[in-house]
């Protein structure tokens, strides 16, 4: 292929997916092999073009000792040879494979897109480049179709995700990169282990394509590629339809998990259902997918009869189901010696044991409509408080005058009354005015330091999860 034609089809992908705009830093993951080189060279000569500034990284696995340091020089050089900054880093991931108890591949997969997160961070890089190919992608198809994966498998990997990885090179096959690199006399390092066949990946590289192209001619991969790109295209609808649904049934967990409300859930199809329950797996902690069989198992738990059925899910998640709702959560162990917090006034505490940020302000009387509150925010009228307020969890002898209710009782009576599993009850954190429980924050007020007529300064807490899990990216 000549070379301005092979560089036109990666403008052409480009341009097409809208992987980056003007003005963008890209960061460039580089391993060193024809893949990766093909992706950088074309990068760096379409950066005018694309209006766009480039970063090279490159992480060692420490998997080939003195390969792998090889491999990190021949890249921060051709790094340093077009003028580009270069970020290396080093990670040992036969033992980080030790610690998460999963394969080779996953761990070195995990290790690989956490460190170009945080190289991105670091450079302020918008984008992150990889040099996936259309061979990767037909062999992702194969690979997943063996593992009986549906639309969402079969629809491989997507030219650009999160709006931050992208994929250039997914319209070009291998054999066009090989030809790429050639012709412009581009170097390259090879990685032995790409040959072994002990990786299902590399027999379905060597063995099975290379047999379906001779059966059934040259354009299998090709073919195969395209139509992961037309279940891509559904997959996005149904993804976005199923990320509106989980908004519909998730309510706010104040443990590190989620908890999705099953009867909302019920009332949507079961494709939609089995993407939510993924989805949510993923806003728990899950890095990578579940397995049909796993999700089968929380579609049965979620439509079953048992009211306190349980299924274990990989990396020590679990999914609960309890009083109407179905947690999946972390295992986290009940937070000890919690101290008070003082609350800022005004201003922000974090409450890293609840995963809650809390948020104070004074306002006037009259710019907030108090209609308009969710559970998650509080209004107080501000001068019939004691200070300072206090912030803390549940502690023995706990009473609450909930408001609307019939007058004061014990938070535990509280808590059992409103079907609050116990495990969940040590991560709710409460707000006190002196002695007295002001707020049990997302769940109930007090009857009391509540607004009135003659109320002329408010205080208002506003409360948040402060952080959700990060799903990874890879093929």
């Amino acid at each position: 292929m000549p070379f301005s034609a092979f560089l036109e089809k990666v403008f052409r992908t480009i341009t097409r997916h809208g992987l980056v705009v003007r003005g963008d830093r890209v960061l460039v993951a580089v391993s060193g092999g024809p893949d990766s080189m093909a992706l950088l060279e074309s990068l760096y000569l379409l950066r005018e073009r694309l209006s766009i500034s480039l970063s090279v990284a490159h992480l060692d696995h420490a998997l080939r000792g003195s390969e792998s340091a090889r491999d990190a020089r021949f890249v921060q050089s051709e790094a340093e040879k077009r003028g580009l900054p270069f970020v290396g880093g080093k990670e040992d991931v036969i033992a980080f494979r030790k610690t998460r108890r999963c394969s080779l591949e996953e761990a070195a997969r995990e290790v690989r897109y956490r460190f170009l997160r945080d190289s991105a961070a670091s450079l302020g890089a918008q984008r992150i480049a990889l040099g996936h190919t259309a061979s990767d992608q037909a062999e992702t198809v194969l690979l997943n179709l063996l593992r009986g994966s549906g639309r969402r498998g079969l629809a491989g990997m997507p030219a650009v995700r999160q709006g931050v990885w992208i994929r250039p090179l997914l319209n070009c096959l291998r054999a066009e990169v090989e030809d790429f690199l050639k012709e412009q006399g581009i170097p390259f390092v090879l990685d032995p282990t790409n040959a072994l066949r002990v990786y299902r990946r590399n027999r379905i590289r060597h063995d099975l394509l290379p047999k379906m192209e001779e059966e059934f001619g040259p354009g299998v991969t090709r073919a195969l590629a395209r139509s992961a790109e037309l279940l891509a295209r559904e997959e996005e609808f149904l993804e976005a339809r199923a990320r509106e649904a989980l908004r519909d049934v998730a309510q706010e967990n104040f443990t590190r998990g989620i908890a999705l409300r099953l009867e909302k859930l019920q009332h949507y199809p079961l494709p939609i259902r089995s993407r939510v329950l993924r989805l949510a797996a993923g806003e728990a902690g899950l890095l990578g997918a579940l397995t049909f069989r796993q999700v089968e198992s929380l579609l049965n738990l979620a439509g079953g009869t048992d009211p306190s059925g349980e299924v274990a899910l990989p990396r020590g998640l679990r999914a609960q189901r309890e009083y109407g709702l179905l947690h999946i959560t972390v295992p986290v162990n009940t937070p000890e010696n919690v101290e008070p917090s003082e609350l800022p006034m005004p201003g922000v505490l974090e409450l890293p044991w609840c995963r809650t940020r809390l948020i104070v302000s004074l306002v006037e009387r009259g710019t907030t409509d108090l209609s308009q509150l969710t559970a998650m925010e509080a209004l107080f009228d501000a001068e019939a408080l004691v200070y300072p307020l206090r912030v803390r969890n549940r502690a023995p002898g706990d009473r609450f005058e909930p408001l609307g209710g019939p007058g004061g009782k014990k938070l535990k009576e509280y808590f059992i009354d409103e079907k609050i599993p116990r495990r969940r009850r040590d991560f709710i954190p409460l707000v006190l005015s002196g002695e007295r429980i002001l707020w049990v924050v997302g769940r109930r007020l007090s009857s009391w330091a509540r607004p009135t007529g003659r109320t002329r300064h408010l205080l208002r807490i506003r409360a948040e999860i402060m952080d959700t899990a990060v799903s990874g990216d890879g093929k």
